[in-house]
């Protein structure tokens, strides 16, 4: 392992363990905190834009990218292999998933026949509702919203408004945009 790397797992130790679980930087008695967090979160993953904030509580990967403008609200769970772009909202509690058990021999236990790592990539001016859930493999386009509560399960196109369980389309920002 290089040293970037090694120096990448030693601030994600930190982060996790220190950073991650800081108040809030709403609370009167937070000053400076904002900017520790971000000091460890961005030295934890692979890639870091500018201009990040990070609330308290989020577990991240040190195998993810984050663009800039990027807000990543409390209580987050973003998993390797995930490319964040530019100008993303993140609501609380949102889950990013990246892996899924493999499941094909039915005479060995699931638990036993190991996982598969996939990507997920959310493009750029995309806002994420609170509690949403995006599973392996899914691609987020660029300007998009998923509504509170959804669970993505396949790619979402650019311009889409999408909500639900499984999350469907509700209509499109550039319709919308087109009837002004």
């Amino acid at each position: 392992m290089s040293k970037i790397k090694i120096k990448n797992l030693i601030f994600c130790f930190l982060y996790n363990t220190i950073a991650k679980v800081l108040p809030l930087d709403s609370m009167p008695y937070s000053k400076g905190l904002k900017e520790s967090r971000y000091f460890l979160f961005s030295r934890c993953i692979r890639e870091c834009g500018n201009n990040i904030k990070v609330d308290k509580n989020v577990y991240i990967s040190p195998y993810i990218k984050v663009g800039d403008n990027v807000r990543i609200s409390e209580n987050c769970k973003i998993r390797k292999n995930t490319s964040i772009g530019d100008n993303v909202l993140i609501g609380p509690g949102v889950h990013i998933l990246t892996a899924t058990h493999n499941f094909e021999k039915i005479d060995l236990p699931v638990c036993k026949q190991g996982t598969t790592q996939y990507n997920v990539q959310v493009g750029n001016d995309v806002w994420i509702g609170t509690n949403a859930i995006i599973l392996p493999k899914v691609k987020v386009g660029n300007h998009t919203i998923i509504a509170a509560g959804s669970v993505v399960t396949k790619d979402i196109p650019d311009y889409a408004i999408v909500g639900g369980n499984p999350a469907k389309l509700i209509r499109s920002r550039v319709d919308k945009e087109m009837k002004k």
